[in-house]
């Protein structure tokens, strides 16, 4: 299943939106893989991470 994300997250003292598309399992696993995804790529710790709307992608 795929989730798309919606949320900011803080770099450099400011906030910047984000939209990502996750491919997992479940809904708690693709929360867990942005989270790490964004702390690997970007250095961001999770408390700057702010998830707004999470939604099913439907697979064609």
């Amino acid at each position: 299943m795929k989730f798309e994300f919606e949320g900011k997250f803080k770099i450099c003292n400011e906030w910047k939106p984000f939209t990502r598309i996750i491919e997992a399992k479940t809904e708690h696993f693709a929360k867990e893989k942005l989270l790490s995804l964004f702390g690997s790529e970007h250095g961001i710790k999770r408390r700057f991470i702010v998830i707004d709307n999470i939604r099913k992608v439907e697979e064609q």
